[in-house]
């Protein structure tokens, strides 16, 4: 059944070392949570990590963000992002998950923030 969700938390985009892809990246996150396979309808390690929907990890725009989120109360459609200049966004998302989900919104507005139009 479709809801409403607020979300309000923060984006830290992950740092790769030299020559590591985000997929390398990926595979590592996934071995530290005890997933030394992947399953047969995954192809990657990055979608495995956005269909997962690990805790503390999310794929946007197929980077990887450690992410720290809070759900509050849901009533009103919110999307804020706000750039916080040292590597991170905050976010305040609130939305009825029946037309959309948490990444979409955050991919929308990261779009949206590169291009100045948030």
């Amino acid at each position: 059944m479709s809801d409403y969700e607020f979300h309000k938390g923060t984006l830290k985009p992950l740092t790769l070392s030299e020559g590591e892809t985000y997929e390398d990246k990926a595979k590592k996150i996934c071995n530290n949570n005890g997933v030394e396979k992947l399953p047969n309808y995954c192809d990657t390690y990055l979608e495995y990590i956005r269909d997962r929907n690990f805790d503390n990890y999310t794929v946007l725009n197929n980077s990887i963000y450690e992410i720290d989120n809070s759900e509050l109360d849901p009533y009103s459609d919110v999307q804020e992002l706000v750039d916080n200049k040292d590597g991170t966004y905050s976010y305040i998302m609130k939305f009825h998950n029946g037309g959309t989900y948490l990444e979409e919104m955050l991919e929308e507005s990261l779009h949206k923030l590169e291009n100045k139009e948030l």
